[in-house]
C-alpha cells in the first residue's frame, strides 16, 4: 500500500515506521523524524496518489476574536474526503473542534444528554473507540450516540471521552483523538487500517 501518514505533532512517527517495516510505501506531512516529509504545497499530488491517508491526531485550533476555527490543513483533508473521494482516517475539522475548544464539546454533550462539567471532582474515567462508518469497536460508555454526528462528518479514527466518576455516573471533562498505536497489532497494520477505512 502507498500510505500518507500526517502527523500534525510526530504521534504517528511509530506507525509510519511500523508500515514501512512490513514493506508499505509511507510518505509522512507534519512533524516525523527520520522519514520522508511532504511539503506543503506538495501534499494534493502526494494524497491523490495514496490508497490510504491517515491523519493520527487533530490539528490545533486557530483562535480567531471570539472563539476557534479549524487549521488550514484539517480543512485541507476534509476537502479531500468530500470532494475529491480520497480516503482520510483520523480527525475532521468536526472533532478538532470538540478536542480544541471546551464550548464546543460541551454543546454537543448537552445535545446529546451527556454529563459536562470541567470542575467536578471524582475518579479519573475514560472511554475510547474507534469509529468505523457504522460501529463502535470495542462498543463503550457514552460513545453510541456519537456515531450519528460522526457518520455525517466522515470521521473514522480514535476518539476519547476523558472525565471522572460522579455520583450519578461518568462527567465528560474532555475529548482527545491521537490514535493508540499500541492497540495497533503489530505486523498487521495495514490490514487493521484497512478494516478502520471500510
Amino acid at each position: 500500500m502507498r500510505i500518507m501518514v500526517v502527523s500534525p505533532r510526530a504521534e504517528g512517527a511509530d506507525l509510519a515506521t511500523r508500515l514501512r517495516e512490513t514493506g508499505h510505501a509511507v510518505v509522512t506531512y507534519g512533524e516525523a523524524v527520520g522519514l520522508p516529509l511532504v511539503a506543503q504545497k506538495d501534499l494534493y499530488q502526494f494524497a491523490r496518489a495514496s490508497d490510504l491517508v491517515v491523519v493520527d491526531e487533530s490539528f490545533p485550533l486557530v483562535r480567531t476574536r471570539r472563539s476557534y476555527r479549524p487549521h488550514q490543513d484539517a480543512l485541507f483533508f476534509d476537502e479531500l474526503r468530500r470532494a475529491y473521494d480520497i480516503k482520510a482516517l483520523g480527525p475532521t475539522p468536526t472533532i478538532d473542534l470538540l478536542i480544541g475548544d471546551a464550548r464546543y464539546l460541551k454543546k454537543w454533550c448537552g445535545k446529546l444528554g451527556i454529563a459536562y462539567d470541567t470542575k467536578a471532582d471524582g475518579e479519573s474515567w475514560s472511554s475510547g473507540a474507534w469509529f468505523r462508518k457504522d460501529d463502535v469497536i470495542p462498543p463503550g460508555p457514552l460513545l453510541e450516540s456519537w456515531k450519528p454526528l460522526f457518520k455525517a462528518v466522515g470521521f473514522r479514527g480514535w476518539f476519547e471521552l476523558r472525565g471522572v466518576i460522579g455520583a450519578d455516573g461518568p462527567i465528560v471533562q474532555a475529548a482527545v483523538s491521537t490514535w493508540p498505536v499500541e492497540q495497533i497489532p503489530a505486523g498487521q497494520e495495514a490490514d487493521f487500517l484497512r478494516r478502520i477505512s471500510s
